[in-house]
């Protein structure tokens, strides 16, 4: 483990494209291999949201095959917070009010 991983900035924003890689379609934050592994062993664990692995996995990881990191090294707030202003400035397909 990293001193950085410690400190709990492991955290990162990411944003997946349509399969034109034009359209953001949907924001997130993660840690781990969250943005681009959909397996249930990896992603299992969402903040008590059970069913976000099979709705993610549904609506946009099987059609989406391009993800961009856009931040990395954060703490959670830190993530959260530009998580949130990404969300509120681009207003991805997928992501809920």
């Amino acid at each position: 483990m990293s001193k950085l991983d410690v400190k709990g900035y492991r955290y990162y924003v990411y944003i997946h494209y349509d399969g034109d890689e034009r359209n953001i379609v949907y924001v997130g934050k993660g840690s781990g291999g969250r943005a681009w592994d959909a397996r249930p062993t990896t992603r299992g664990n969402n903040g008590g949201h059970n069913d976000h692995c099979g709705w993610i996995c549904e609506k946009v990881l099987d059609s989406i095959p391009f993800v961009k990191i856009i931040a990395t090294r954060l703490l959670s707030s830190q993530a959260l917070e530009i998580e949130g202003l990404l969300k509120e400035t681009l207003k991805p397909k997928f992501n809920t009010a």
